[in-house]
Parts: C-alpha cells; sequence; structure tokens
C-alpha cells in the first residue's frame, strides 16, 4: 500500500530510527494505530522492539493500551519485553487491562507477564485493573487460571 511504500522510502533514506520530540519511533506510532504491515517492515528494517520513549514507553505498551492484539503478538514473537515497566511504573499488561483488552493480556500472561505482583506508581497491579474493566466474568476466570498455572510452573522450575 502507498503507506508502506513510503515507509519504504523513508528507511532507505536512513530515517529508520528517528523520534519526534517526545521520543517515539514510527514502531510507537504503527503500533498504536494498528498497522500491522508497517510494524512487520520497521522490525525486519532492524528498529529495536524495545525503544522507548521519554517516558519510558514500548511500543508493546502502545499496542496492548490500544488492543491491538496482532501486533502485541508480532512484538512478543519478536523478543519484545513483557516485563518493562515505564516511567510510571506501568508494564503492557497493566495498560491492556486497563483498556479491558482481555486478548492482549491472555497474550502477555502467556509470556509471562505478572497479573497480581507488579504495581505501577499508583499501587495498582494488572489484576486490579483486569478485575474493574474486563466485563466478561468467564473470561477473566479463565485469565486467572492460566496465570496461576503460569505463576506455579515458574515457582516449581526457580525452587
Amino acid at each position: 500500500n502507498n503507506e508502506c511504500n513510503r515507509l519504504r522510502s523513508l528507511v532507505a533514506r536512513g530515517h529508520l530510527y528517528d523520534r519526534d520530540s517526545c521520543g517515539y519511533t514510527a514502531l510507537h506510532y504503527a503500533a498504536r494505530h494498528g498497522h500491522l504491515e508497517a510494524c512487520r517492515l520497521l522490525i525486519t528494517a532492524g528498529l529495536g522492539v524495545d525503544e522507548v520513549t521519554n517516558g519510558g514507553v514500548t511500543a508493546l505498551q502502545r499496542a496492548a493500551m490500544m488492543g491491538r492484539d496482532a501486533i502485541v503478538e508480532l512484538l512478543l514473537a519478536n523478543g519484545a519485553n513483557a516485563a518493562h515497566r515505564d516511567a510510571d511504573g506501568r508494564t503492557a499488561l497493566h495498560r491492556a487491562a486497563e483498556g479491558g483488552h482481555l486478548r492482549c493480556c491472555q497474550l502477555l500472561v502467556a509470556h509471562r507477564a505478572d497479573l497480581r505482583q507488579v504495581e505501577d506508581e499508583r499501587h495498582q497491579k494488572p489484576f486490579d485493573l483486569v478485575r474493574d474493566h474486563v466485563s466478561d466474568r468467564e473470561q477473566l476466570r479463565c485469565l486467572l487460571r492460566v496465570s496461576e498455572v503460569d505463576a506455579s510452573a515458574t515457582s516449581t522450575t526457580s525452587s
């Protein structure tokens, strides 16, 4: 498409690592706005998936905040750090949970994002946000079961 062609042109002219005044890269914008092909192009070109803004925000956090599950999946598959905390102490799971984006929460928990332990600067855990923002109680119970199984597997292997 036209947008990807323009992006290829910018990359070819050496603008892959350009940032705006807040430290956002093209990947941050593509992730937030759901441009999967643009994200693929930028990652393939070599832009790091864990680049942070001035506030410490990653593309994974931007995608999770907006419920962009295909992009969350792409970023995780390319090594994005699900445990990264921004300047407010928030992880991608905090952001997905606050938005009520259950599928993003599931993807992050499957990549060992901590639902119950990590508090942000406001002392909120992703679990609290999920409980408050996800209306489908059966899906919520399923997510909690998965996170409990994951936590017990982690504690067993680390003993």
